[in-house]
């Protein structure tokens, strides 16, 4: 390390320095990389065994021998060893970032802000719309009364203006329907039946 030198830069230095070593001044994948392919290992178990017959008879009499093999290739995805480049932060970097951040904390917190009075405000509004169908229900309740007092109505009218039609003689001075000038000569009495 030189005087003048700051241990960020060393350590920058010392990086570069094992990864060109290392890498032997290109990059290769870990997979391709003749220290990883060392440690993969082959192993192969065999056994004989003339002690245990698995045989019900005693005339079949011969060795058996069991041969099995292990290969231990681990799986892992190829990695490309490169150079790392660290970044050099100072502080009006650090400054930066956290005015950066102070802005961001602000925004967030008037953010909130709103979604809190938005919500109050979509509570109040749902109650609204709740109390609103509540008197939609009602007013429906009340025009089919209405409605159907009308047609009731309607139809007592229509009934009314046909007894007094049979009742009523023509050219009649009295009652309703009276038209001046006219009058009847015969006076006779209509009896409707109840």
């Amino acid at each position: 390390m030189e005087e003048d030198e700051t241990i960020e830069k060393f350590n920058g230095r010392v990086l570069d320095l094992a990864n060109e070593s290392f890498a032997l001044g290109f990059g290769h994948y870990q997979a391709e990389c003749a220290t990883s392919l060392k440690r993969k290992k082959k192993a192969f178990v065999t056994t004989l065994s003339d002690d245990e017959s698995s045989s019900d008879s005693d005339c079949e009499i011969f060795g058996r021998a069991l041969v099995s093999s292990l290969t231990e290739n681990p799986i892992e995805e190829p990695t490309k060893i490169t150079e790392i480049n660290t970044p050099k932060t100072t502080h009006s970097d650090l400054e930066e970032v956290l005015s950066m951040w102070e802005e961001d904390q602000k925004v967030l917190n008037q953010q909130q802000e709103k979604i809190m009075i938005l919500t109050k405000e979509n509570l109040r509004l749902m109650e609204k719309i709740s109390e609103l169908k509540d008197e939609l229900k009602n007013a429906k309740k009340e025009y089919d009364t209405l409605n159907k007092s009308v047609r009731m109505l309607s139809l007592g009218t229509s009934t009314l203006d046909e007894i007094l039609s049979k009742e009523k003689v023509k050219n009649d001075k009295k009652g309703i329907g009276y038209s001046k000038g006219e009058f009847s000569k015969t006076k006779s009495t209509v009896f409707v039946c109840a």
